[in-house]
This record gives structure tokens, C-alpha cells and sequence, in this order.
């Protein structure tokens, strides 16, 4: 404890000692300080910043109401009872599980960690970053309140009836099929998996990134080689809808958007396109 409390004097952080436990009232950045142990009893009411530390463990009766920070540090292993009211922060650790009651009020960033399964019912009010971690299965119920990255896994299923309440990131995963009734409320990006057929019950609110040349139900068309723009008809949201790169939604919003910034003859040719694929699209559709 007293080497801990010489570096909080060094950096005049004021805190608080009474029987032991020590209570910092303001954000704490140990970043690159050397340290390796931090006290039993610590609450922090702030954010505390422990990347590039020498921390392989966290004390007992941790509590941080701000954001924790342990990215690029040595740790292995979280406590059971670890209270985070903020984010929390382990990219580049050789972490490789969560407490069986883990949960966190902010986002949970676990890229590039050693992590290969989630406990079950784990709860993540923010974003669940996964990204090139080595898990290969989701628990069938747990929640996430913000975007889910996932990209570069081996995950090759989702859960069914999935409900992301931010962006779904699968980019680069090895996931072969999406599942039943899967709801995202940003975005869903698909780009380099080995997914060919979008479900007729998938709910998408922003718009899709994919490989127009890859999937089955979908048809496209490539305004000119001078302009790399594509648009694109598929089969979501109960109904046909339509991308190109700053729009995304139904056939009748697509007209009115036209409507409004492009002059006539644009609008007539850019409606005239989307009308042939739409045509394509549903003879697709009938033959699959």
C-alpha cells in the first residue's frame, strides 16, 4: 500500500485513507507507471487508466464508477466480484474468460484477447467488442445494449431470434448462415464471410455492407466504370429494400429521396435502374 500511496503523492491526486481503504475522488491515470499490485478495499470514483502496466491481477473490494482501462497490461484473470459502473477496457491481454456474473453499465472492449467463451446471461449495457478474439460460440442468451463486433472470429453461428440494439459487425468471421428473425438496429456488415443468402425475416434499420457478387438474393448494378457507386435490391425488412452509398430503404423512399436531390432526367434514370433490378430481384426470389 505504501508504494501506492507515494505515486498518488507524486502525481497530487487527492484520495482518501480511512481504515485501510483508500478512496480517490477524481479520474486516476497509472498509464506506463510501472506498477504491478494495486490495493485490497480501492474505489476510484473516476476512470482509471492501468494500460501498459505491469498488472496481472485486480485487488479485492475494487470498485471504479468511471471507465477501467486495463488494455495492453499482463492481466489474465478478473475477480468475481469486479464492479465496473463505467467501460471497460482489456484489448491486447491474454485474458481468456469473464466472471460468471460479469456485467458492466458502459461497453466492454475484449479485442484481441485469448477470451474463447462468454459466461451465460452476461450483460453489457454499451458495445461488445470481440474482434479477433478466439471465441467460437455465443451463450444463447445474454445482451448487449449497444453495437456487437465480431469480425475476424471463428464464429460460424448466431443465436436465433438476435436482437442488436446498435450496429452488428461480422466482417471477416468465418459465419456461414444468419440466423432466423435477426434484428439489428444499425447496421449490418457481412463484407468477407461466407454468408450467400439473407433471410426473408431479417430486420436491418440502416443498411447493409456486403458482397453484392456473393449473395444469392441479391441484385445490383454499377452506375458506370467511372463511378464506383453501386446500388443494390434485397429482400429485408419484409420487403424489398434499396442501398447505394448514402441511402437505404424502400422502393417509395428511394423515389422520394430522387425527388428531391437530383434533377428530373437523373431521377427518371436512377428509378428506371432500381425498378429493373427490383423485377430481377423477385424473379430471383420465386426460383430459390
Amino acid at each position: 500500500m505504501e508504494k501506492f500511496l507515494t505515486l498518488l503523492n507524486k502525481k497530487k491526486i487527492e484520495f482518501v485513507l480511512q481504515d485501510n481503504k483508500i478512496t480517490v475522488f477524481q479520474d486516476l491515470n497509472l498509464r506506463n507507471s510501472g506498477i504491478s499490485v494495486l490495493p485490497d478495499y480501492l474505489t476510484v470514483h473516476g476512470n482509471l487508466i492501468l494500460t501498459y502496466t505491469r498488472i496481472r491481477a485486480l485487488p479485492k473490494n475494487f470498485l471504479v464508477t468511471g471507465d477501467l482501462d486495463l488494455s495492453n497490461t499482463e492481466i489474465k484473470i478478473l475477480p468475481e466480484e469486479l464492479h465496473v459502473k463505467g467501460c471497460v477496457y482489456l484489448t491486447n491481454t491474454e485474458l481468456s474468460a469473464l466472471p460468471s456474473k460479469f456485467f458492466t453499465d458502459g461497453s466492454l472492449n475484449l479485442a484481441n484477447t485469448e477470451l474463447t467463451t462468454l459466461p451465460k446471461n452476461l450483460n453489457v449495457k454499451g458495445d461488445l467488442n470481440l474482434t479477433m478474439t478466439k471465441i467460437k460460440v455465443l451463450p444463447e442468451k445474454f445482451f448487449v445494449g449497444g453495437s456487437l463486433y465480431l469480425g475476424f472470429t471463428e464464429l460460424k453461428t448466431l443465436p436465433e431470434n438476435l436482437s442488436i440494439k446498435g450496429n452488428l459487425d461480422l466482417k471477416f468471421s468465418n459465419i456461414e448462415t444468419l440466423p432466423e428473425n435477426l434484428s439489428v438496429e444499425g447496421n449490418l456488415n457481412i463484407e468477407s464471410t461466407k454468408i450467400r443468402v439473407l433471410p426473408k425475416s431479417l430486420y436491418v434499420k440502416l443498411g447493409i455492407y456486403l458482397d453484392v457478387n456473393e449473395i444469392q438474393n441479391v441484385v445490383y448494378f454499377q452506375m458506370s466504370e467511372d463511378n464506383p457507386q453501386l446500388l443494390f435490391v434485397c429482400w429485408v425488412n419484409g420487403g424489398i429494400s434499396i442501398q447505394t452509398k448514402d441511402f437505404w430503404g424502400t422502393m417509395a423512399q428511394f423515389e422520394q429521396m430522387l425527388d428531391k436531390n437530383y434533377s428530373e432526367k437523373k431521377a427518371v434514370k436512377y428509378k428506371e435502374i432500381a425498378n429493373k433490378c427490383m423485377k430481377e430481384l423477385m424473379n430471383k426470389l420465386n426460383n430459390i
